[in-house]
């Protein structure tokens, strides 16, 4: 908001008690006040139709209805058409007689005539009526405004009431198919409102039947898991995920994960999605998943090892798509390799012995990792005992299996300067894999004085693979670090 509408506003504000600092410091506030202010002054409420009207008219993509404020019926109709008449019976007392002399009243204060239609002088006025309108007539503007309208407002401090009421809105779209305009609320900006708005949609108990719902509000006949990916919509997602892997079956398991993988890429390439015109099955979404490629040569495992997925779901997905696809050429290399060393969002210990297991396999071993990598890592990342195992697990089993270029340069970093455990790590010569063994075992014997008693050990070794070059005293320490990592990073949303 500019220096010119902020001084509009002031210059023409005629209360006294209202025109101060004040409007320059939160036009937005100012706005709202100004807005209630005309609506309650107006005894005929013909001020608080006409905004009513302007809403709508201005919040919709496109309208073909003339606007002429002289004839009345005409705007009833209107509001019929965009809405409903329950909006109009939940609104009462509306007037739409003489809308066009309240309209000439506003004109150069909130409203500008352009070739014969009104407008609002600045997008913060369309903001504001919104906010009046869902403040005041909340369950009414909820229930019938356009989703437009509704998907644009922010809805702060909003009571588990009027959340329930807002979710069961939301929950009728995506049943009438409008999945890519109820998705892209911006209450979901905020990951309370997101976790709450997964527990409605629980309750509701019809979700097998949304997960086939195709999206009728966009060109694209997409379904909920793919909407949800696309729009980074972490918890909603991981909420369909886990409901399709224990309620359907290995065939719509498959097509699911692909149809979210294929979300994650338009959600990194909006242009991506375009590719769908001609797709028939699913295997061709898993085609489209291995062959996307972004900065270069990185693929769909980049994507999933740079996310802030668990360590736990990000190698398991890796997993089925090296599995599903061997002659895809998505590529295991050492740039996926840093980018899992440098990920300080969660841990990556399942993917980085995955990583080097396959770059061991390759011809490209050889290849020195750049210690840089390290100590980026080392300067970001939290300080505390669980990220302490974290790194120190990452340095040992990637110097088990690589050359790293200037190791001694992590023994500058904040994290080792104070960490007598990790710094033994960092010398001229490799140590032996027996003494990294020890140091991993000093740390998890920490970690687990802050673990709680209770806690189980969830993971199967199975899972992971270790090549020759690893002694099997670094791999059991190795395996029981993931154990803690695994609880110290267990997500207890679902």
């Amino acid at each position: 908001i500019g220096f010119p509408l902020r001084a509009h506003l002031y210059a023409f504000e005629n209360r006294r008690n209202e025109k101060g600092a004040w409007i320059f410091d939160n036009p937005r506030a100012y706005v709202r006040n100004q807005i209630a202010y005309e609506i309650t002054k107006d005894n005929t409420n013909g001020v608080k139709t006409l905004f009513l009207i302007l809403l709508m008219y201005h919040s919709q993509p496109v309208s073909n209805h003339k606007m002429d404020f002289r004839y009345s019926e005409e705007w009833l109709g209107f509001l019929k058409e965009k809405c409903s008449e329950s909006l109009i019976n939940d609104m009462k007392p509306l007037k739409f007689e003489n809308l066009n002399e309240r309209a000439k009243e506003l004109e150069g204060i909130i409203l500008i005539k352009h070739f014969a239609i009104y407008e609002f002088q600045h997008q913060i006025y369309l903001e504001g009526l919104s906010d009046y309108f869902f403040r005041i007539h909340f369950e009414a503007a909820v229930q019938h405004f356009p989703l437009d309208i509704l998907r644009t407002y922010e809805f702060h401090d909003i009571s588990e009431t009027r959340f329930n009421i807002l979710a069961h809105r939301l929950i009728q779209e995506l049943f009438k198919s409008a999945l890519s305009e109820a998705l892209i609320c911006r209450l979901f900006e905020r990951s309370e409102c997101e976790e709450r708005f997964c527990n409605e949609l629980q309750k509701e108990g019809k979700l097998i039947e949304l997960l086939y719902i195709p999206d009728k509000a966009s060109p694209f006949s997409l379904p909920v898991i793919f909407w949800a990916n696309k729009y980074g919509l972490k918890k909603l997602s991981k909420f369909l995920w886990h409901f399709v892997e224990k309620n359907t079956n290995k065939e719509d398991v498959h097509s699911q994960f692909y149809l979210a993988r294929f979300g994650e890429c338009c959600k990194n390439d909006e242009n991506y999605i375009t590719r769908t015109s001609m797709l028939l099955d699913v295997n061709d979404y898993r085609v489209l998943v291995c062959h996307y490629r972004f900065s270069g040569q990185r693929n769909i495992l980049h994507l999933l090892i740079s996310s802030d997925k668990s360590d736990y779901d990000a190698h398991r997905f890796m997993m089925k798509i090296l599995t599903d696809s061997p002659d895809e050429n998505v590529a295991v290399d050492l740039d996926l390799l840093t980018l899992a060393l440098t990920n300080v969002k969660n841990s990556r210990l399942l993917c980085i012995i995955e990583i080097l297991f396959q770059l061991n396999k390759g011809t490209k071993n050889h290849e020195k990792l750049p210690g840089s990598c390290l100590v980026e890592s080392l300067n970001t990342c939290p300080i505390d005992k669980f990220w302490e195992l974290e790194l120190g697990v990452r340095i040992c089993i990637v110097s088990a299996y690589k050359k790293i270029n200037m190791l001694t340069d992590c023994v500058q970093t904040r994290f080792v300067k104070g960490n007598s455990h990790i710094r033994a790590l960092f010398q001229e010569e490799k140590i032996a894999q027996t003494e990294m063994a020890q140091i991993i075992k000093t740390c998890v014997a920490e970690c687990h004085k802050c673990l709680p008693s209770s806690s189980e050990n969830t993971f199967d070794g199975k899972e992971v693979r270790f090549s020759s070059l690893i002694c099997r005293e670094l791999m059991q320490a190795v395996e029981s670090s993931i154990h803690v990592t695994m609880q110290f990073w267990k997500d207890d949303f679902f």
